[in-house]
């Protein structure tokens, strides 16, 4: 049996402490699993499958301005060119649940150049 020493103190506040933690990852894991849940109609998965998602992408292009000083040792010396900007939007459509609670669907992708947040048009960029 353990006395009431430091160490023997120490240690049964780490196990209170990691006994705290086990249940309450396990209540936040049920309380996400009742609220959360992708289910046909319910409140999370309505707003889940009207949301699109939108993400940027910059392409940038470097041109490599001593190609003959390069290909004989020196060091690379390039110009950055970009961004050229686009928007890409994700719509989700065609659920399909099976048997198993698996959920498929379709994701279509629409791009879209931003002219407004690219340095020039991507129609005047000359890619040799």
């Amino acid at each position: 049996m353990c006395k009431l020493n430091p160490l023997c103190l120490v240690k049964i506040i780490l196990a209170v402490i990691y006994c705290f933690w086990l249940l309450s990852s396990y209540l936040y894991y049920l309380t996400l699993k009742s609220v959360m849940p992708l289910e046909n109609g319910s409140g999370f998965f309505m707003l889940w499958k009207d949301q699109p998602l939108v993400m940027y992408r910059k392409l940038y292009f470097f041109n490599i301005t001593n190609k003959e000083d390069f290909l004989l040792g020196s060091e690379m010396e390039v110009d950055e060119i970009g961004p050229l900007t686009y928007s890409m939007e994700w719509h989700k459509s065609d659920f399909y649940w099976n048997g198993q609670g698996n959920l498929t669907y379709k994701r279509k992708t629409a791009v879209e150049f931003l002219p407004h947040l690219s340095f020039a048009n991507e129609k005047t960029l000359f890619i040799p």
